[in-house]
This record gives structure tokens, C-alpha cells and sequence, in this order.
């Protein structure tokens, strides 16, 4: 969830995150019924889209919501996101269940990678291990 973080908002340097408190990127389709604002955002190598994103009130609800969204999308439980066992598998299944597009110049999958980079890149992996200890 942190390295999502990072990587959806730039380090909370993102405008949807910094004025709008979405930190994850989380799209407003029809089924949302809250705040939302249209937006520019980049969703392959070099293209540049129009969308509706949800707009929060405090970071904390970007949080909460991330998880229920996709606690609540079964494309997450059908591609094994709560089964994954680390890290590496659940930057996979969230790449293989369509929480990204993004693509590189080849038109390859890249945000399993990206989201594995960060997390090592930042040793974000030890808060994994901590709560599998129960710490």
C-alpha cells in the first residue's frame, strides 16, 4: 500500500494528490457517487487522457477507500491479490487485474515492475516482514 502510494501520487507530489487527496489514482466511474474531478493523466508511454478521478477530503479516506475498492472489485480476488505471498506476486496481480495500463514504448505491462522498484528501492519490504511477525 505505501509503495502504491508513492508511485500513484509522486510522493504526494502529484496535483490530483495534493489537491484532491487521491493517492492512489483511483478512477471515478459511474458507480461513484462522491466528489470527483476531471483531470489530464498520462496512461501509457506517451499518452495523455481526460478522466474522472475520486477526490477526497483528507488523505485518510484515500486509504480507507483504496482498500475497500479493491476488496470490492473481485477482479483483485479472482487474480489472487489476498492469497499473494509477497510483495513481488501482489505488484503482479495487482499489474494482471487492470489497476494500471501503463505501458512502455513497446507497449509492455510496467506496473508490476515500477511498483516492485519502489518498494525495493525504499526497503518498503520490511514492513512486511514486521507484520508477519506480528510487530
Amino acid at each position: 500500500t505505501i509503495g502504491q502510494a508513492i508511485l500513484e501520487s509522486g510522493w504526494g507530489e502529484s496535483e490530483l494528490s495534493s489537491r484532491h487527496n487521491n493517492i492512489f489514482g483511483i478512477k471515478a466511474d459511474a458507480s461513484w457517487n462522491e466528489e470527483k474531478v476531471n483531470m489530464k493523466t498520462k496512461e501509457n508511454h506517451n499518452d495523455v487522457i481526460v478522466g474522472d478521478f475520486r477526490a477526497y477530503n483528507n488523505i485518510s479516506s484515500s486509504i480507507e477507500d483504496h482498500g475497500k475498492f479493491l476488496w470490492e472489485n473481485e477482479r483483485y480476488a479472482k487474480n489472487g491479490l489476498f492469497e499473494a505471498k509477497n510483495y513481488r506476486e501482489q505488484a503482479q496481480v495487482l499489474e494482471d487485474a487492470g489497476y494500471s495500463t501503463a505501458k512502455d514504448e513497446n507497449g509492455n505491462l510496467i506496473y508490476g515492475d515500477k511498483l516492485i522498484r519502489v518498494i525495493q528501492e525504499n526497503n518498503l519490504m520490511i514492513y512486511d516482514t514486521k507484520v508477519q511477525r506480528g510487530e
